[in-house]
């Protein structure tokens, strides 16, 4: 059980309990599975976020998301499936809202899937193998390190690493981003 503490300060009384159990209060992470036997995209939207996409190869096609919550700050993903894409829409606190923590998201996908996101801000991690990536931000740092037959980038501003390990057409990757700092590695 919580307990309160307090502190006086020359006639002053801070309460310092809750926020002391709240900054040691640690980590915690919501998982979830979702079951989309006739999907072949996944499309991520809403509110700003950090985040890592993974392709395996799998029998069935199962999306997994892992959210982590830094101390009070959390990170809600609402999972759904129209039949042919899977959307998690990303939905942080009032607290990350604010810019006082940063929580991330660890999302697994099938191989081959395409990948569509739409956010207002991204820091993200991409590995794996894609149908098609489209990124759509306003501000972005992105690492992709992985295969896509198309790849997209429309953005503001972005700082982004991309290493395409399989051969891909310079035709089939359109960047249009306004102020970019990158480094692009083809495949031989």
């Amino acid at each position: 059980m919580l307990r309160l503490s307090y502190i006086l300060l020359g006639g002053t009384t801070l309460v310092v309990g809750g926020l002391v159990a709240l900054s040691l209060s640690g980590s915690a992470a919501e998982n979830e599975v979702l079951e989309a036997p006739d999907a072949s995209g996944l499309r991520i939207l809403g509110d700003s976020v950090a985040f890592a996409v993974n392709t395996e190869k799998a029998d069935k096609n199962q999306i997994r998301v892992k959210t982590s919550d830094y101390k009070w700050c959390d990170l809600k993903a609402h999972l759904s499936d129209n039949g042919v894409e899977v959307t998690i829409e990303m939905e942080r606190s009032a607290w990350s809202a604010l810019g006082l923590c940063d929580p991330e998201a660890t999302v697994e996908l099938p191989e081959s899937w395409s990948l569509d996101v739409a956010l207002d801000a991204m820091a993200a991690h991409l590995t794996g193998n894609y149908e098609q990536v489209r990124l759509k931000t306003d501000r972005a740092a992105l690492h992709f390190s992985g295969s896509a037959d198309a790849f997209e980038l429309i953005a503001d501003a972005a700082v982004v690493y991309l290493d395409f390990l399989a051969p891909i057409t310079e035709a089939a990757v359109n960047i249009e981003v306004n102020k970019l700092v990158s480094s692009i590695n083809y495949a031989d």
